[in-house]
């Protein structure tokens, strides 16, 4: 049975992120799957803080918050997305969170 998947990387650092990614490119080329990677647009959230607690109100300090997303489509044999997805979790870097979802075809 042909299962497609689609797996969600986010990550505040982009190189871990871009490292991961490849690793997992390359090994699920080497395992006969189907890839397919998409760089998503990163979010980006600002704040603002005052620095003074009363009467400094101009006195503030400026923080961005940046959030990485790809995207990694698969498509393959059932038994080998599940020998991929050992290996994924297997080769994770704390600083990077994933979703997965499938589709049967």
């Amino acid at each position: 049975m042909i299962v497609k998947s689609k797996i969600k990387f986010k990550s505040f650092n982009i190189y871990k992120l871009e490292e991961i990614i490849k690793l997992l490119v390359e090994s699920g080329k080497n395992s006969a799957l189907d890839t397919k990677m998409i760089s998503l647009t990163k979010s980006k959230k600002r704040f603002t803080i005052l620095k003074g607690p009363h009467v400094h109100k101009k006195a503030r300090d400026q923080y961005e918050l940046t959030t990485h997303s790809k995207v990694l489509y698969l498509k393959g044999n059932k038994e080998k997305i599940e020998k991929f997805l050992t290996n994924l979790e297997q080769n994770l870097i704390e600083d990077v969170t994933y979703s997965i979802s499938f589709e049967r075809t």
